[in-house]
C-alpha cells in the first residue's frame, strides 16, 4: 500500500488505484473519476478519524508505517500515561 501522500491521485494509474482500494477492502469497480474519488474520499476520512482520536506514539508510528489504523494495537494515548 502507498504510504498516504506519497503519490497525487491524478498520476495514479488505474491498477493502482484499485490496489489501494482494495487494500482497503472497498469495491474496485469504476471509471479512474469513480476509483479517484472513492479513495480520495477514504483518505479525507481517515484524516478526520486522525485528528479527533489522539495517538500514542506507539499508535503513531504504525500508522506512519502502515498507513491505516484498522489494526492499531490498543495502547494508551499520550495523555492516559500522563495520569496514570
Amino acid at each position: 500500500m502507498v504510504k498516504q501522500g506519497a503519490v497525487p491521485l491524478e498520476s495514479m494509474v488505474i491498477r493502482n488505484l484499485k490496489e489501494e482500494l482494495e487494500a482497503r477492502g472497498e469495491s474496485r469497480g469504476g471509471t479512474k473519476h469513480v476509483l479517484q474519488r472513492r479513495l480520495h474520499g477514504l483518505l479525507v476520512q481517515a484524516a478526520i478519524r486522525r485528528k479527533k482520536r489522539p495517538y500514542s506514539h506507539t499508535q503513531q508510528l504504525h500508522f506512519d508505517i502502515f498507513g491505516s489504523d484498522s489494526d492499531l494495537p490498543d495502547c494508551p494515548s499520550s495523555d492516559d500515561e500522563a495520569h496514570t
